[in-house]
């Protein structure tokens, strides 16, 4: 998790209290002092990072895959898109 709130470039303190968490539970679920925290708090964190609760175990992409991304011609961005929206729908 701690990953992905660090690649969201936003502060911690921010991600948190729009989830409606406090910092310091945000902080014991990063460093694993606290498990399990409720559906109800995955999908309000993973909205605010913008990410699906899956890819809370997953590994947030590295920063080399996001260049290339952003280097991608619109269209293969479009192409890339319209199968991201398909994998979703499966």
């Amino acid at each position: 998790m701690g990953e992905w709130v660090a690649q969201s470039g936003r502060q911690q303190e921010d991600i948190a209290d729009a989830a409606g968490i406090t910092d310091a539970y945000l902080s014991e679920l990063i460093s694993g002092k606290k498990k399990n925290p409720s559906a109800h708090v995955l999908r309000a964190l993973s909205e605010e990072l913008n990410i699906t609760v899956n890819d809370f175990y997953r590994k947030p992409p590295s920063q080399a895959q996001l260049d290339r991304l952003k280097n991608l011609s619109p269209s293969d961005a479009a192409t890339l898109t319209r199968l991201l929206d398909q994998a979703k729908r499966s």
